[in-house]
């Protein structure tokens, strides 16, 4: 079995993707753990997936998604464009 992190490496993704993929069911801990709790996955159950090209790309869209309409919310920080040449 395999923690979050090396789930992450193992399938190419960041940790903080392995809560996205979890969440979208497209990734399954063993067991029921807490939601709070430690998570591991069978490694045989990621080597499948690793070598899935329909799930990575499944998994790829997935990440893609979530950050996209986590980060619409957010105001663009971005400097201001000045339009009168007054750069102060």
């Amino acid at each position: 079995r395999l923690s979050i992190t090396e789930t992450a490496w193992f399938l190419g993704f960041t940790e903080h993707d392995i809560s996205v993929l979890i969440s979208v069911g497209l990734l399954k801990p063993l067991g029921h753990p807490p939601p709070s709790g430690s998570k591991y996955f069978a490694t045989a159950e990621l080597q499948s997936l690793r070598n899935d090209t329909r799930w990575l790309a499944k998994a790829s869209d997935a990440i893609v998604h979530h950050w996209k309409k986590k980060n619409a919310g957010r105001e663009s920080h971005e400097p201001a464009l000045v339009l009168n040449g007054d750069h102060r």
